[in-house]
């Protein structure tokens, strides 16, 4: 979906030749694609390592609580991005890469 969001972007420019706020705009949508993007890589690389461990009930000790707390990062990430999307909260965005780094 990074890809039809980029094509889109794209078409847009091409089309309507948006003035430099609409620019902005656009590119931030292009970025949050991408972040996306990178979030489902994180869930996808999660759900590998549970299933390589045999699934979070056989897991015990640090396997089981680092698999919980990646994927509860990677929840929040997810709903904050959407959040700030939502609510062009420009500060909300920037804590997402904050989270991302271990912050």
């Amino acid at each position: 979906m990074a890809e039809q969001v980029e094509d889109k972007a794209l078409e847009i420019i091409a089309r309507f030749q948006p003035v430099a706020s609409d620019l902005r705009a656009i590119k931030s949508y292009m970025k949050i694609s991408y972040d996306f993007t990178r979030f489902g890589r994180y869930a996808l690389d999660i759900s590998y390592l549970n299933r390589r461990f045999g699934g979070l009930k056989e897991s015990t000790g640090w396997i089981h609580t680092y698999t919980m707390k990646m994927s509860e990062k990677v929840l929040v990430m997810m709903k904050t991005s959407i959040e700030a999307l939502k609510g062009k909260n420009i500060e909300a965005a920037r804590s997402v890469s904050g989270m991302e780094r271990g912050r």
